[in-house]
C-alpha cells in the first residue's frame, strides 16, 4: 500500500516511495521502475538478482519482499531508511560551519562503513558503478553496532543501495540469483 504523497526518490529508471506492508504494517520503500522495453526490463531484473547475492550483507540494502512485475512497470520491496549521506553531510556542515576538521572527523566512521559496504560487494564479484551520495543510506540502528561499538544516536547504519547499473563478474552467482528470483518473482499483465 503506497502512502499518499510519499514519494521519497527519483532516478533515471524510477522513482522510490514510502509504502506500508498490509500483512505486518511495517514501513517499506518501493523502488517503481519503468520496464517497457527490453533493456530496462533486464536492468530491472538484474538489480532483483544483485539483491539477492546481497541478502545478509550489513551494508548493504536489503529486499524485504518478492519483486513484481506488471505490465510495463517493476516493483522492488526494500528496507525503509530514513535518510542518506547527502542529507547528514549537509546538516554537519551547517552545524558545524567552517570547522572541516570537526565535519572530517564526524563522517570518518561512515566512510569506514561505505568502504566496508563495497568490499562486500567486491567479495561477491559485484562492481556497484554508481557510488554516489545519493545511493548510500542511513538506517537508524536501535542497537550498538559489532565495528563501531557506539551508541544508535552517534552513527546510523550505512546502506549502499540502488544496483540498477550494478554487474556481477561471477556467471554462476548471477545465474543461481536469476534461477531463485525467477522462482518467487510475480508477472502479473
Amino acid at each position: 500500500e503506497i502512502m499518499h504523497d510519499s514519494m521519497l526518490g527519483q532516478g533515471g529508471f524510477g522513482k522510490v516511495f514510502l509504502a506500508r506492508n498490509p500483512h505486518t504494517q511495517e514501513e517499506v520503500a518501493i523502488k517503481c521502475v519503468e520496464i517497457h522495453d527490453d533493456l530496462r526490463r533486464h536492468l530491472f531484473r538484474n538489480e532483483c538478482y544483485i539483491l539477492d547475492l546481497v541478502q545478509g550483507c550489513p551494508h548493504l540494502v536489503q529486499a524485504v519482499g518478492d519483486p513484481k512485475e506488471e505490465g510495463e512497470h517493476g516493483y522492488i520491496f526494500l528496507e525503509l531508511a530514513q535518510s542518506s549521506l547527502l542529507r547528514m553531510i549537509t546538516k554537519l556542515r551547517r552545524s558545524h560551519g567552517g570547522d572541516h576538521q570537526m565535519l572530517l572527523e564526524r563522517v570518518r566512521p561512515t566512510f569506514q562503513l561505505i568502504v566496508q559496504g563495497v568490499q562486500e560487494l567486491h567479495a561477491r564479484g559485484i562492481v556497484h558503478r554508481d557510488i554516489k551520495v545519493d545511493n548510500v543510506l542511513l538506517v537508524e540502528t536501535k542497537a550498538p553496532t559489532k565495528e563501531t561499538k557506539e551508541p544508535p544516536s552517534a552513527l546510523p547504519a550505512v546502506k549502499i543501495s540502488d544496483f540498477g547499473l550494478a554487474f556481477c563478474r561471477n556467471p554462476s552467482s548471477l545465474a543461481s540469483a536469476s534461477t531463485r528470483i525467477a522462482a518467487r518473482v510475480t508477472v502479473s499483465t
